[in-house]
C-alpha cells in the first residue's frame, strides 16, 4: 500500500514550448522574428514577415506552415463579423421608433 497521493496543488509536468521549425536557415530566422513581433503585438510586422516568408522559394515546407498558422492566428473572424452586423441591425431596429 504505498500508493502516492497528490497534492491537488502539484502541477504535472508541463511540456515546454514547441520548437520553430527551420533553426539555422533564413528562412527559420524570419520566422522566429515573426513569432516575436507576434508575442510583442506588433502584427503589421507579423503579416509583413509572413508574407515575404509566402514568397520565398527556399523555404521548407514545415516554416511555410508555421508561417500560415502565424498569419491566420492575425486575421479577422468571420463569426465575429456576423454577430456585429446582427448586433447592429437589432440596434437599428429597436432605434427606429424613437427617432421617427
Amino acid at each position: 500500500m504505498s500508493e502516492k497521493i497528490v497534492d491537488a496543488k502539484e502541477k504535472p509536468a508541463e511540456a515546454g514550448p514547441k520548437e520553430l521549425p527551420g533553426a539555422g536557415t533564413p528562412a527559420g530566422d524570419k520566422l522566429r522574428e515573426a513569432h516575436a513581433s507576434f508575442t510583442v503585438g506588433n502584427y503589421a510586422r507579423l503579416r509583413e514577415l509572413c508574407d515575404a516568408l509566402a514568397q520565398d522559394k527556399e523555404a521548407s515546407v514545415d516554416v511555410l506552415d508555421a508561417a500560415r498558422g502565424l498569419r491566420r492566428r492575425t486575421e479577422i473572424d468571420s463569426f465575429q463579423i456576423v454577430v456585429l452586423s446582427a448586433c447592429f441591425l437589432i440596434l437599428q431596429i429597436v432605434a427606429f421608433p424613437y427617432v421617427f
